[in-house]
């Protein structure tokens, strides 16, 4: 969680392949509304359909968005929610 977008170890790079490998249904992503500002949580309605943007989860640091989406796909793949 320190540096979500650094070099990971390789236990770390193979639960994010799971979580890269998950449908295009349901995922999600970060959708930035301001240049270098703001972004939002997204989940994604497969392909050619629009990203639902949720309006309460919005995010002024890129890298603490990064962290929600791996608590929330850690919880969808795990079944559990992160204690940290």
């Amino acid at each position: 969680m320190a540096d979500p977008i650094g070099h990971h170890s390789l236990d770390l790079q193979r639960i994010l392949h799971r979580f890269r490998g998950s449908p295009l249904e349901g995922r999600w992503v970060l959708v930035q509304t301001k240049p270098f500002e703001e972004w939002r949580l997204g989940r994604m309605n497969g392909r050619a359909k629009p990203i639902e943007i949720f309006e309460d989860k919005v995010f002024t640091s890129h890298l603490d968005g990064e962290r929600e989406i791996f608590r929330l796909m850690w919880k969808q793949v795990a079944g559990e929610s992160l204690s940290f």
